[in-house]
């Protein structure tokens, strides 16, 4: 079981320089996945493309097959996103929105959506127009929609977005959680290389469109690749839920 990227290249348009260069690389169950890379790197495309989103030269397997062999339905159930674009804007209350994740499973979502309420400390929230809530509020929500489709792989394209420090470190607990206790694959696209790494498994390094480093979040060649990605020195010291970087 795994979602696997092989040789993959892209572009948004023929003729143009390609976002993403021969990217290969694996993704278990039961791992927290952590991609870096400066602004223009390929995070985002490299996330889309891994769910399935974006034609490209390649493949990506999910479960052994082609990913671009299942139905809609199918992906659904295995494969969750929560995308970084701010799609979710729609006129429902919290508890509603939240709801929307478990369409695909054809049920009436309220046994999930009050585990979720009350795991993630949001129930004050419940009543509430989503389009009312504050950028961080909202960013909670739009995951827990994502996390009641309750689905192996998890793809997260900076979740910790407008999260306070407290509401980090609460995110990247929670995750490393779903992911050791419910073997779950958590794959989050994020800029903290300063907190995130303490949690994360496995740190994916990338520069323009090349993927430098795929291993602990640790180390010198972590370090050689972190420099090398962020064009500055970089000295990574990692303890359990905490990461000691320095330029």
């Amino acid at each position: 079981m795994s979602l696997q990227i092989k040789e993959l290249s892209f572009a948004y348009h023929q003729n143009r320089q390609p976002v993403l260069r021969n990217i290969s690389c694996t993704f278990e169950p039961g791992r927290f996945y952590g991609i870096f890379g400066a602004n223009g790197s390929g995070k985002s495309s490299l996330l889309k493309l891994a769910a399935g989103e974006l034609d490209a030269q390649g493949t990506v397997e999910l479960e052994g097959k082609n990913i671009a062999s299942f139905t809609p339905r199918e992906k659904a159930l295995l494969l969750a996103v929560s995308a970084q674009e701010n799609e979710l804007v729609l006129p429902f209350k919290v508890r509603e929105c939240i709801r929307l994740g478990r369409y695909v499973h054809g049920d009436d979502g309220n046994a999930m959506v009050e585990k979720l309420l009350s795991e993630w400390n949001v129930r004050h929230l419940a009543e509430r127009p989503f389009a009312e809530l504050s950028g961080g509020e909202q960013q909670r929500i739009k995951l827990l929609r994502v996390l009641a489709q309750d689905t192996c792989y998890l793809l997260l394209d900076e979740p910790a977005a407008s999260l306070d420090w407290s509401r980090q470190l609460e995110l990247y607990e929670k995750l490393q959680h779903l992911s050791h206790t419910e073997n779950r694959c958590v794959i989050m696209v994020c800029h903290d290389l300063y907190i995130a790494p303490g949690f994360i498994d496995e740190m994916l390094l990338l520069k323009n469109g090349e993927l430098l480093y795929s291993g602990l979040p640790e180390g010198a060649a972590a370090e050689r690749a972190a420099e090398a990605a962020f064009d500055r020195a970089v000295n990574i010291k990692r303890q359990a839920h905490s990461v000691q970087v320095s330029w």
